[in-house]
């Protein structure tokens, strides 16, 4: 999902350097403690994606990431980062809707046991994810 920083929206030199203008707005999504996301429609191929709008503060953590000029927000780091390869065709919501929100016991047992240890990996890395919903675990339903 693309990011975009309200502090780039705003106070462009030149409108053209905005990347915010570079989609056309459909309809908010939703909004959490880093900012909003929006339903946009890509104006280069008409391509509808999500598009998050952070605030950008004075106090706002950058990180390095590799294969980027410069350092960036933290949260735009760790979604590019995140969107890196290897693509998944979707996410356990859509799954769990794909097969009318039934599975078997034993499908449940190990998507379930997966799900644990990914909670599980980041408390040991001291990494809180505080959005753990069904439509946040990425899911490859050929291999489960």
């Amino acid at each position: 999902m693309p990011a975009v920083a309200a502090g780039e929206r705003r106070g462009q030199k030149n409108k053209d350097e905005a990347i915010i203008d570079h989609y056309k707005p459909i309809k908010p999504l939703g909004a959490g403690g880093f900012g909003f996301v929006f339903k946009v429609t890509r104006v280069a191929d008409g391509l509808k994606v999500a598009v998050k709008e952070v605030m950008k503060t004075k106090d706002l953590e950058y990180i390095t990431i590799p294969d980027h000029p410069t350092p960036l927000p933290t949260e735009i780091a760790l979604t590019i980062m995140a969107n890196k390869g290897p693509r998944t065709p979707g996410n356990l919501a859509s799954f769990l809707d794909s097969h009318n929100g039934e599975l078997p016991a034993k499908v449940v047992r190990h998507i379930m046991r997966q799900a644990t240890q990914a909670v599980e990996t980041c408390w040991q890395r001291q990494v809180f994810h505080g959005d753990i919903k069904l439509e946040n675990f990425l899911f490859y339903k050929e291999t489960l």
